[in-house]
């Protein structure tokens, strides 16, 4: 594509991408640990210090990594993927690995979601199936901790709301792909629009995934399909009425300019 600007032609180039990074799927052997992803370029270091050596080896961004152990420091959570090797929080997530069903959660099938960390991963039949990275709601508009279900599932949806009495931070999106919805307007979407997934939350109170992700996990759910929201921090606070725990199948609720999506 060209652009012309006082008489002359020059490249129009993008500034950014619909991301094609996507989360792991686990067949044979999935991880019975905890692992993490990074979220940014990093080089490991020695020890768990910023003012250690760095290694020699290099993560990409989104790159994948066993975890071993881990201990606080420097105001960081620092994470020991290999001999001699430490990775901070800064820079990654961890994902953690639990087979035992959430109370609430009464199949072998579940969707768990880690606002702390900003992952999310999937359980069947007593082992891990898939793990990636999100983005959650920020602020006021938080996602609800909690456990829920799957009422509605759409390949295609326009989503729109606002918080703000102002309308100043009222948002619209054509044809957001597969989402599944399981708390009133709160779903499970893809987003093409620009994101760094992983980092602190950022969306209006929905689930945001990669496509790729998004895509793997619309096919693989079913209506019903439970949904276990959790903060380990404490920090993200808990739904009072109309959105009570365990909240069951409902009507669908259509994000509009009052309400978030």
């Amino acid at each position: 594509m060209c652009a012309r600007k006082k008489g002359k032609w020059v490249e129009a180039t993008p500034i950014w991408g619909w991301p094609r990074w996507q989360g792991l799927e686990f067949f044979a052997t999935p991880p019975n640990h905890n692992f993490g992803f990074t979220i940014d370029d990093i080089y490991s270091y020695s020890e768990p210090s910023f003012i250690s050596n760095q290694t020699e080896n290099f993560y990409k961004k989104y790159d994948s990594f066993s975890i071993y152990s881990w201990e606080e420091a420097e105001g960081f959570t620092w994470y020991h993927v290999a001999p001699g090797e430490w990775i901070p929080s800064l820079k990654s997530r961890m994902v953690r690995v639990d087979t035992h069903r959430p109370d609430g959660v009464d199949r072998d099938r579940w969707i768990a979601i880690d606002l702390e960390q900003q992952t999310l991963a999937v359980y069947e039949d007593g082992e891990l199936r898939f793990a990636t990275v999100i983005a959650s709601g920020a602020g006021q508009a938080y996602s609800d901790p909690g456990v829920y279900e799957v009422y509605h599932k759409v390949e295609l949806h326009t989503m729109q709301g606002s918080y703000a009495m102002d309308k100043s931070d009222f948002f619209y999106y054509e044809n957001v792909p597969w989402a599944l919805y399981y708390n009133h307007a709160q779903a499970i979407h893809a987003v093409y629009w620009p994101a760094v997934l992983g980092i602190p939350p950022q969306s209006h109170g929905c689930i945001n995934m990669f496509p790729g992700d998004a895509n793997w996990l619309f096919h693989w759910a079913e209506l019903g399909e439970y949904v276990y929201v959790f903060d380990p921090s404490g920090k993200t606070p808990l739904p009072t009425p109309p959105t009570p725990m365990g909240t069951p199948p409902q009507p669908i609720y259509t994000p509009t300019p009052s309400s978030g999506g």
